[in-house]
């Protein structure tokens, strides 16, 4: 189970990001963030690896102050994520 997740410290600018993504015609869902992360304000956006370069040019070109960082979910064992900064 390989995903990515966007961390932002602010719930409205994760929603706003979401909905870029999805006008973008990129599958997308809001999760709460893992606490392993422990940033934020608790709400990541979930997006598939696969379309990583694309979420990346849509951020850099995007406004968004609060973003804190791309984590990349490489499994859930026993209950923890175990991630990976990009």
């Amino acid at each position: 189970m390989y995903f990515i997740i966007a961390s932002f410290r602010s719930r409205t600018q994760a929603a706003k990001f979401e909905n870029l993504l999805k006008r973008n015609r990129i599958d997308c869902a809001l999760i709460n963030t893992p606490r392993e992360i422990s940033v934020g304000c608790g709400v990541s956006v979930k997006f598939s690896e696969s379309k990583f370069n694309a979420v990346k040019r849509l951020m850099q070109s995007a406004d968004l102050t609060s973003f804190s960082g791309f984590f990349r979910v490489l499994n859930f064992d026993y209950g923890r994520y175990n991630l990976e900064r990009i």
